[in-house]
């Protein structure tokens, strides 16, 4: 069975604002280091149908180390964090 535990750790992102704030994320800094998204690789929305339903935009990315990192926007928060799932066993 597969476990869908994550969690969520806030994150400092440099983005694109084109036609809507925060369109696309450039950069971040993740656990003191800077690091270049090179591709995004997918991305999507969730809520915003309902009232109590803000926008959550994720953006799966590849960075500058080679690396794989899944991040999101809270438009409601204006909050930017990553999502982190923790390794079998622990």
């Amino acid at each position: 069975m597969k476990d869908n535990k994550f969690y969520l750790e806030r994150i400092e992102v440099e983005s694109y604002s084109g036609y809507r704030l925060h369109e696309s994320p450039r950069k971040f800094i993740y656990k003191k280091r800077r690091y270049v998204i090179q591709e995004i690789i997918d991305r999507w929305y969730e809520g915003g149908m309902k009232p109590d339903a803000p926008v959550v935009s994720y953006f799966k990315v590849r960075a500058d180390d080679g690396k794989q990192y899944l991040i999101r926007y809270d438009s409601f928060h204006d909050e930017w964090t990553m999502v982190i799932r923790p390794a079998a066993g622990l």
